[in-house]
């Protein structure tokens, strides 16, 4: 059975979840809302253009990535992520951490807007059809089909329709209401993307040479950034810090570079310097090639991700805290079980949404809450509990660290074998059933 499927949604996971289900033989669909007129490539691939900073391939994702013959090319596009070290602003280290390695892999950054057009080469190869300017208004179901319709009025009916459409879904509002909407954590966050070499001075090497991964908190003042390098060429930064912002102007971020980059150069380097940064932090800033700011949102739990005939998977399902480096890589795998999983049953699309369930919701909803957790230690509300927070990290996190390898309990997951499992399992009750 030919499964069309909707997928709402280009970002990364939609488009890799399409790419599991062309080469199985179904036909995916992708619709975006995004406005090609924004975009800096509009033809073949699509690409969303040179925006936001790095993100953190876990070996998570890379196995996800893997089974679809981009793993090698998406960690020759990144830079490995062979140690973090967790300072105080002013660069003193707490902690040094190196990274876990499974049979010879490592971690790597590497930039969100290399990777998705990694992904979309690869749709552009296999004739996967990604439209834009679609601005969902609507869903219909029936039975046996699913129908979204468009602010421009035009309609499109499949068997299954995917939300993978971020942390502002409009899926999953359609599908749960008003309930399910994503909440303003308070940090508003500025990512940016500095080159090495002549454009960030002596500064860029100098902040390298600290590590591919640094982190950098004031827990008081409620102030957090991040730096790795995301290629063999490029810097990614992160500074983030608790403001007092209507929910109303984070929502309507529309994570797209600023229009004034020497203006929010010279802004945002102004007040790291008052944070007591370390100097060649500040020059990175001031150096930077793009500048995006957007507003970090979590999604409240869901009991399930599917509805009838439509289903979520990334943000849409479970926008988390970035604290843990997982975002993206829990994406990853939704898109590679749900793929596996329809490929497995394609003509009983409600016993594949439950066992998307089964496989999805406790796992997501763990990492978030942990996620959570961590962000809960970054910050404190006295100078007493920074000096325990600061004291959790040499000691504990440190120390666990340097033994187990940094994040190494959610990098382990292998999706492909846990949907084998799944399936062998449920092959088995219905040989016994018979």
């Amino acid at each position: 059975m030919v499964l069309k499927v909707l997928i709402i949604g280009a970002g990364s996971a939609g488009p890799v979840l399409a790419l599991f289900l062309k080469r199985a033989g179904h036909e995916p669909l992708v619709y975006d809302l995004y406005d090609p007129a924004n975009a800096s490539n509009t033809g073949n691939p699509f690409f969303f253009g040179d925006i936001g900073g790095a993100v953190n391939l876990n070996l998570n994702g890379y196995h996800v990535l893997n089974e679809l013959g981009l793993g090698e090319a998406a960690h020759a596009a990144g830079y490995p992520m062979l140690n973090a070290k967790f300072c105080k602003i002013d660069g003193t280290v707490l902690a040094n951490i190196p990274a876990a390695v499974t049979n010879g892999l490592v971690a790597h950054n590497i930039l969100r807007s290399d990777l998705q057009l990694l992904v979309g080469k690869a749709c552009t190869e296999n004739k996967i059809k990604i439209f834009v300017t679609k601005k969902l208004i609507s869903i219909s179901q029936s039975n046996d089909s699913v129908t979204a319709t468009f602010s421009d009025g035009s309609t499109a009916t499949g068997d299954i329709l995917v939300g993978a459409d971020g942390a502002h879904s409009k899926v999953r509002n359609i599908l749960f209401g008003d309930s399910s909407k994503s909440t303003f954590t308070g940090f508003m966050a500025n990512v940016g993307v500095c080159k090495l070499g002549k454009s960030a001075g002596e500064n860029g090497e100098e902040l390298i040479a600290q590590g591919p991964f640094n982190i950098y908190v004031d827990r008081f003042q409620k102030h957090h950034i991040t730096v790795s390098q995301a290629s063999e060429t490029t810097i990614s930064w992160t500074v983030a810090q608790l403001e007092t912002v209507p929910e109303e102007l984070a929502t309507s971020n529309t994570y797209r570079p600023h229009s004034d980059l020497p203006k929010q150069q010279r802004r945002l380097a102004i007040m790291v310097e008052e944070w007591g940064v370390p100097h060649y932090f500040v020059d990175i800033v001031r150096n930077s090639t793009r500048i995006t700011e957007y507003g970090v949102f979590e999604t409240p739990e869901l009991a399930s991700y599917y509805q009838g005939r439509c289903v979520l998977i990334g943000d849409a399902a479970h926008a988390m805290r970035p604290d843990l480096g997982q975002g993206m890589n829990v994406s990853l795998e939704d898109a590679g079980c749900l793929g596996l999983l329809l490929c497995e049953f394609p003509d009983n699309v409600d016993k594949v949404f439950k066992l998307y369930d089964k496989m999805r919701v406790t796992r997501t909803q763990l990492i978030a809450e942990t996620a959570r957790k961590v962000s809960k230690l970054d910050f404190q509300d006295s100078q007493l509990g920074t000096f325990f927070a600061n004291m959790v990290i040499r000691i504990v996190i440190g120390f666990f660290g340097k033994i187990f390898g940094l994040f190494n309990a959610a990098g382990k997951y292998e999706f492909k074998t846990e949907v084998k499992a799944i399936v062998v399992a449920e092959k088995g009750k219905q040989a016994s059933i018979k």
